[in-house]
């Protein structure tokens, strides 16, 4: 029995290093969200008081942050943390309106860790609290199984990838976003729970902490910098060097909008001014017509009232009577 579950672990070992190898050569793991490697570290900041954080590094952090050259985040406790206090924490900015990624095209969650003591990171979705030591500890071979889903993890080397939408959703207490395929991109929380005898000696590195999919065509997700700020898609993200130009731009073309708007107006006002002129002329020119008309007319029946008074009446039924011209006919 024992044999057949050495052999069965050699085997269960193989099959994960070899869909582990290709995974790694054909996913996507950026495709939903792109955390670490860090590429802007002004968008992130370090606890340094009771509900108060700075930037990193200040002089009261509570933890000692590196960024190395490839963007990978080592964090370690510092004697300014408060006592008794075990989560001295680096966390992203906080966002008003953060931009939504599909977690259900986008389900796993992409991992590259190490640390000498304890750990935890969390993400938080649309207001819920998930930590992922649980899911990243009891998916590492050899690793102590963890029920609450709010433990810290435990030193160790931990690389992978996890289901995070079927994590979510399978966890009672998360019930707030089961089912969700969408969500906003999260704040992230580094946690740095220091275990060891003076409490500032233990480090957490992280390599890589992303969410993506395995289609190594996807497009890139959201990455977890500054440009989340101004609330805009990244993909459509203006080149840096000429956002201010494209910001003028558009005012300009708003502003001869508006000027050309208001030269529709007054050509319309003039317009309108034509037309209400022109309208009490033609009136004008009626009413003399057909006064000529009456006057006219009357002469003619006169005039045929003498002729049947004097002889028999003549074919002659007097002048054609003109027609008044249309008020619309000057328009």
């Amino acid at each position: 029995m024992k044999k057949f579950r050495k052999v069965t672990g050699v085997l269960l070992a193989a099959t994960l290093l070899f869909s582990s190898a290709g995974l790694s050569a054909s996913a996507k793991p950026t495709s939903g969200l792109d955390i670490i490697p860090i590429t802007d570290p002004d968008f992130w900041e370090a606890e340094s008081g009771d509900n108060f954080y700075d930037v990193l590094n200040n002089d009261a952090a509570w933890t000692n942050t590196t960024i190395d050259e490839n963007g990978y985040l080592t964090v370690q406790r510092t004697a300014n943390a408060k006592k008794d206090y075990n989560w001295p924490r680096v966390r992203t900015l906080a966002v008003e309106l953060m931009p939504a990624f599909s977690l259900k095209d986008n389900p796993y969650l992409y991992y590259d860790l190490e640390c000498t003591t304890g750990w935890n990171i969390g993400f938080v979705f649309n207001g819920m609290a998930i930590g992922l030591a649980k899911p990243i500890m009891n998916n590492t071979d050899g690793a102590k199984h963890l029920d609450d889903y709010q433990a810290d993890g435990e030193a160790g080397t931990f690389k992978g990838k996890i289901n995070l939408k079927e994590y979510i959703d399978s966890e009672p207490n998360f019930a707030l976003i089961h089912g969700q395929d969408t969500l906003l991109a999260p704040m992230v929380n580094v946690f740095i729970v220091d275990t060891t005898p003076d409490h500032t000696s233990g480090k957490l590195t992280i390599r890589q902490l992303s969410v993506g999919n395995d289609d190594p065509n996807a497009p890139d997700g959201v990455k977890l910098d500054s440009s989340v700020i101004t609330g805009e898609d990244p993909d459509e993200e203006p080149d840096p060097d000429t956002e201010d130009t494209t910001t003028t731009a558009p005012a300009s073309t708003t502003t001869e909008k508006k000027t050309t708007t208001s030269a529709v107006k007054t050509t319309t006002t003039a317009a309108k001014g034509g037309s209400e002129n022109g309208g009490s002329n033609t009136l004008m020119i009626v009413l003399i017509i057909v006064a000529a008309v009456v006057v006219a007319g009357a002469a003619a029946a006169v005039v045929v009232i003498r002729k049947r008074k004097s002889g028999p009446p003549s074919d002659d039924n007097g002048p054609d009577q003109p027609t008044p011209p249309s008020p619309e006919s000057d328009q």
